[in-house]
């Protein structure tokens, strides 16, 4: 896993150093696949606390705010699906939190992501998509698709970020589709600084 994180464009030949290598760390990585030993949280704890340790030395870190679409309308095998790109295809997002570090010009590792289906994010386990009293205000049916929102996802996740990091002062960066008050206010109340595109002319 190591090598994977540091070699992430390689191919798994490349990464493991031979293609006699390969071979044998292939079939190890197929072996988290359906093993219910290793959970999708467990692994995302142990890629954050990886990036955590490289974030600690360096003086500014910014976290990258984007979805990616993963279109699978010609696999309909795949569960879960929804509509995607303003409902073109089905499929699934992809939402990362990136980290870079600013100042040495390089790729730090993903420090949290989730993905997206019919059921919503799969990191709702430790991401609270309803904890903000805020929400308190909105009717069932526009609660239910909060989730779904990109807006509310980046706020929230800048709040879970806070907590995994305490200690560490972050710079979240996004584009136009998550200029938001609430995550702008996320950020702020955790002591971080943000860049985010506006999506409209304003007057401030």
């Amino acid at each position: 896993v190591t090598r994977l994180m540091g070699a992430t464009v390689a191919p798994a030949s490349q990464a493991a150093g031979s293609e006699a290598a390969a071979w044998e760390e292939s079939k190890s990585w197929f072996d988290v696949v359906g093993n219910e030993k290793v959970t999708v949280r467990g692994l995302r704890a142990w890629r954050a606390q990886a990036v955590l340790e490289d974030i600690a030395q360096t003086p500014d870190t910014v976290v990258f705010h984007d979805v990616s679409e993963l279109d699978y309308s010609h696999h309909s095998a795949k569960h879960g699906r929804m509509e995607i790109g303003d409902h073109h295809g089905k499929g699934y997002e992809y939402h990362p939190c990136v980290a870079w570090d600013a100042r040495g010009n390089r790729f730090l590792g993903v420090l949290h992501d989730t993905l997206i289906s019919e059921s919503g994010p799969d990191d709702a386990d430790v991401v609270d998509y309803n904890g903000d009293p805020a929400l308190d205000v909105l009717d069932d049916e526009a609660h239910a698709r909060l989730p779904f929102n990109h807006r509310h996802q980046v706020a929230m996740h800048i709040r879970y970020l806070a907590q995994l990091a305490p200690d560490r002062k972050l710079i979240h960066v996004a584009d136009r589709e998550f200029d938001d008050t609430l995550a702008m206010l996320a950020a702020c109340k955790a002591g971080h600084d943000f860049v985010f595109r506006a999506v409209g002319n304003r007057t401030v």
